[in-house]
């Protein structure tokens, strides 16, 4: 079993932490701008109306906002 008291490797291990919050943040990022704002745009042509335009936009950046 893995254990930090022992090892004394703690600056590793929080690269590694780090570089994998990195890599999910940038996913997330990505999710974000290819997929949740086109679709709420698409979405809001469609409906034409300004109250479903601010909730559908909202609903999406809250939804690409919340890890799967």
């Amino acid at each position: 079993m893995f254990c930090l008291s022992c090892c004394g490797d703690r600056e590793r291990w929080s690269r590694v932490v780090a570089m994998v919050m990195r890599a999910a943040m940038l996913q997330t990022a990505i999710g974000l701008c290819a997929i949740g704002i086109p679709v709420a745009w698409f979405c809001v042509r469609h409906i034409q109306s300004p109250v479903a335009t601010l909730t559908l936009t909202a609903a999406a950046a809250a939804a690409g906002l919340i890890p799967a």
